[in-house]
């Protein structure tokens, strides 16, 4: 009876998930291996990209606030507001936007502008 349970137990064929290893060093499984990398580096460099528009977007977004706070306020309150907003876009400009530049060398921006723009922009229509 123990005999039986084991061979139950234990499948005399391999599973389909194993490959044999005469496949994991073929020409097509070393390509694809090239391929498949080559696909996680284009994908996660898109994400850092977007991530870093994102950021561009917030902070961009935070000066606008700031400067919307302009009418009513005094000559000085208005000076001191417009040097803040002046010194964010200018910390946005050497940071992030240059990161993004930094990311696109080398690269057809073309493949990775939806990461940057939206989407209309993208297509060339605003």
């Amino acid at each position: 009876m123990a005999e039986l349970q084991e061979a139950v137990l234990k499948p005399e064929h391999k599973s389909s998930q194993e490959v044999p290893e005469v496949c994991q060093d073929s020409q097509l499984m070393i390509k694809f291996r090239e391929y498949s990398k080559m696909l996680d580096e284009k994908n996660d460099k898109y994400e850092r990209i977007y991530k870093t528009s994102r950021d561009v977007t917030v902070r961009s977004k935070r000066v606008i606030f700031t400067l919307h706070r302009i009418p009513g306020v005094t000559e000085e309150v208005k000076e001191s507001l417009m040097l803040s907003a002046a010194n964010e876009l200018r910390d946005i400009e050497q940071t992030l936007m240059k990161h993004i530049a930094m990311e696109l060398r080398d690269e057809d921006p073309h493949q990775f502008v939806y990461a940057y723009t939206s989407g209309e922009a993208a297509d060339g229509h605003l």
